[in-house]
């Protein structure tokens, strides 16, 4: 069922040329390229910033957090960090 829908998508995508063109901008414009760079290295300072939180944590409040949560944080914090950061890259640049 999966494979279908994307079967679909990709062949509605692929027949109108109108949508093709922007998808072929929206990979290969030098802007996007920018944008993706910089949020790459924004991605990584924000999970930097994340482990060092949940260090001080640790060490001055003693917070004791279970491995699957510190995972969940670390993974939430890359993912809606690089979506929101990429957004607001989008929208300024």
């Amino acid at each position: 069922m999966g494979v279908m829908l994307c079967r679909f998508i990709i062949f509605a995508a692929l027949s109108h040329p109108k949508r093709l063109h922007q998808m072929y901008i929206a990979a290969y414009d030098e802007r996007n390229k920018q944008i993706l760079q910089v949020t790459a290295v924004a991605t990584l300072i924000l999970e930097f910033l994340l482990i060092f939180a949940l260090i001080a944590l640790y060490a001055f409040v003693s917070i004791q957090l279970p491995y699957v949560t510190v995972l969940s944080v670390l993974l939430y914090g890359l993912v809606v960090g690089f979506v929101f950061i990429r957004l607001i890259l989008s929208k300024i640049g």
